[in-house]
């Protein structure tokens, strides 16, 4: 619309004129649609905050049935993303729920192991992640790729293993591996406390 005003300054012809309202309609078309999908996201965040593993699957499959008749393209490709990844997104609260993982974290308040089955319990933060990406850059920049999928879960296995292991030079965990700190018998496990 800028672009087409600054063009034309003067009078507009009658195929201008059509031609401008054409954007004009198609500018609020691509509004609305911007603005469903951003009532789609907001759904999908109450989605994430459901209390048991039934309902987010209710709560993804009617998403994914919504998103498929929806007539924004931007919902539909959302939809088939998460009909894609669905397994993947449920996982989450299948781990909570099995009686297999025994999921827990220290409560600093309380000063006890609380279970993740408590929605509360569940750590709101990503630093962890971001950090882990930040050191992955380093090297995944230098190498450019991997040549095969073996050799990327290889080098995402040793990966975390180092990060995991090596002993922090700084911050409030300084000298000691991020196992140690999460109470785990490092020598036990492997032999020495230093990658």
């Amino acid at each position: 619309m800028a672009a087409f005003d600054k063009k034309h300054t003067g009078p507009l012809s009658d195929a201008e004129h059509r031609q401008r309202q054409d954007l004009v309609a198609e500018r609020d078309q691509l509004h609305r649609h911007w603005q469903g999908a951003q009532r789609f996201q907001r759904l999908l965040m109450r989605l994430l905050w459901s209390p048991t593993l039934d309902v987010a699957t209710r709560r993804l499959d009617q998403l994914i049935r919504v998103a498929a008749q929806a007539s924004n393209p931007h919902v539909q490709k959302m939809g088939a993303f998460l009909d894609q990844h669905r397994a993947g997104l449920l996982v989450f609260y299948a781990c909570l729920e099995s009686g297999q993982h025994r999921l827990q974290r220290l409560s600093r308040s309380q000063q006890t192991w609380v279970s993740l089955t408590k929605r509360w319990a569940v750590p709101l933060t990503s630093n962890a992640a971001e950090h882990v990406f930040r050191c992955l850059r380093r090297y995944t920049h230098q190498m450019d790729h991997f040549g095969t999928e073996a050799a990327t879960c290889r080098f995402f296995d040793l990966f975390a293993f180092y990060h995991n292991m090596r002993v922090l030079r700084a911050g409030k965990r300084a000298g000691c591996s991020l196992l140690a700190a999460a109470h785990t018998d490092v020598k036990k496990l492997f032999g020495t406390d230093d990658a």
